[in-house]
Order: structure tokens, then sequence, then C-alpha cells
């Protein structure tokens, strides 16, 4: 019988833990309402808490499409501006370069001590630029540059000519003469 008394007193043993679960069933039937009630309002508050994310989701995704539009378009006008840039440097180099070839054409034909002091007036960037046309021009044939002096004088008299009407239109004070006809021979 000894295995019967180790029965009744291991099933006594349980009987608190029992009662306790009992009492917890009975609790939880008794109060089911208003653990429901509670898990509507978990469930709501959680809706509620998820629509806000949402918003503010929606809130951010907006300002940044808009602070992207912003940047996009400031990049088209940077690059605009970037590129009428460029193309202003691109004809300045061009004319600069045309401006060198003439001068140093007119200066091959002048005099050393003429040259040189035009030369001296001359910014050092500038001076460079044009001694080192210079520098090139001796390879040319004398008649190919007498061709090329004429026509570089002809283009600068119409030039000229061309700015003194616009200055004389303009009401401004009439700068330069009337050019004389350009030169027609080729002797230096």
């Amino acid at each position: 019988m000894d295995w019967l008394g180790d029965l009744l007193s291991k099933l006594l043993s349980k009987i608190p833990s029992l009662l306790k679960g009992i009492t917890e069933c009975l609790y939880a039937v008794f109060h089911w309402k208003d653990y429901r009630d509670r898990y509507k309002e978990l469930d709501e508050h959680t809706q509620i808490l998820l629509r806000y994310k949402d918003e503010l989701h929606g809130l951010d995704k907006k300002k940044l499409e808009e602070e992207l539009a912003e940047w996009r378009q400031l990049a088209v006008k940077g690059l605009g501006k970037y590129e009428d840039a460029i193309s202003l440097i691109e004809k300045a180099a061009s004319d600069l370069a045309d401006l060198s070839t003439a001068l140093s054409i007119i200066l091959f034909f002048e005099q050393s001590s003429r040259r040189d002091i035009l030369l001296s007036t001359l910014n050092p960037s500038a001076r460079l630029l044009v001694e080192a046309t210079l520098a090139k021009l001796p390879a040319l044939s004398l008649a190919a540059l007498s061709a090329i002096r004429v026509q570089t004088l002809s283009e600068a008299l119409k030039a000229a000519d061309k700015a003194s009407i616009q200055l004389k239109e303009e009401g401004r004070v009439h700068i330069l003469p009337p050019a004389p006809p350009p030169p027609t021979s080729q002797n230096p």
C-alpha cells in the first residue's frame, strides 16, 4: 500500500496548482468581455498607429520628391549656364588666337625696335602668345605673309569702320576717321 500513499500524497501536492488553474480558467470565463474589449482597444490603437505611420511616410516621400524636383531644376539651370560659359570661353579662345595671329603678322613687317615697343605694351601672357606666333611666321613664305597681312589689315579696317558707324548711330563720339582703302601692293 505504499504505492497508494505515494499516489495520494502526489495528488494532494498537485491540488493547489490544480485549483489555481481552475480558478484562472473561471476568471477568464467570467471576464472574457473585459479581455475582448482590451484586445479590441489594442487592435484599434495599433491600426491608428499604422495609419499615422503611413501618413508620415507619405508626407516624407512627397517632401523628398519636391526636393528632388527642385535639385533637378537647379542642375538643369546649372548645366545650361555651364554650357553657355564653355561656349563663351571657346569663342574667346578662338578670338584670342585670331587676334594673336593678326597682330603677329602685322608686327612681323614692322622694324624690330618698333615691334619691341609695341610688344612691351602688351601684358605678359599676351606678349608670350604673340611672340610664340611670331616665332612660327618665318616658316611661311613672304608672299603668303604679305597676302595674309593685306587681308588682315583690310578686315581690321572694315571692323573699325563698322564700329565707328555704330558709335555714330548711338550718338557717341566719332572716335576713328574713315579708314583709307586697304593697301593693294604686297611689298612690306
